[in-house]
């Protein structure tokens, strides 16, 4: 086995020719990443959406009632008495 040629380096064009002679290649097709991305990142904002949408329009009334109160703490309802 003859490695004396794995030694040499191939040179290698860094040249804005080479490059869009590579970006060639690639235009003209649909990028699926970016749009799998896209549609995938929007189902998770409005599923958000309308979690808490759904969420808010459940309670009736303040989030702070009478049953929220802990027993050792004071409830904002501005009467200043303890449960």
């Amino acid at each position: 086995m003859d490695l004396t040629g794995a030694t040499d380096t191939t040179e290698i064009d860094l040249s804005s020719r080479a490059e869009r002679a590579v970006a060639r290649q690639f235009m003209g097709r649909v990028q699926w990443e970016m749009v799998l991305i896209g549609t995938g990142q929007a189902i998770v904002w409005l599923s958000t959406y309308v979690l808490t949408i759904r969420r808010r329009s459940k309670r009736s009334g303040p989030s702070w009632s009478s049953e929220a109160c802990p027993a050792p703490m004071r409830c904002p309802s501005g009467s200043g008495s303890t449960h």
